[in-house]
């Protein structure tokens, strides 16, 4: 009986694999959270980008002038 109890108690005082579901979840809340600031600033990106590509092709056309 004794070992029983002692095969019991150490399994509820084990903590292996809680680090684990921690580290889970803190990547999750990460990747949400980066989600969302893609979600709200992807349109100023797609603008900024978009200048770029013109700059940059307008200097490509000088280029052969």
């Amino acid at each position: 009986m004794s070992k029983i109890s002692q095969k019991i108690n150490k399994f509820v005082c084990d903590e292996e694999g809680t680090e684990m579901v921690e580290w889970g979840l803190i990547a999750g809340l990460i990747i949400v959270l980066a989600a969302g600031v893609f979600a709200l600033i992807g349109t100023d990106l797609n603008t900024i980008f978009g200048g770029v590509q013109a700059q940059t092709a307008a200097g490509a056309a000088n280029v052969g002038a």
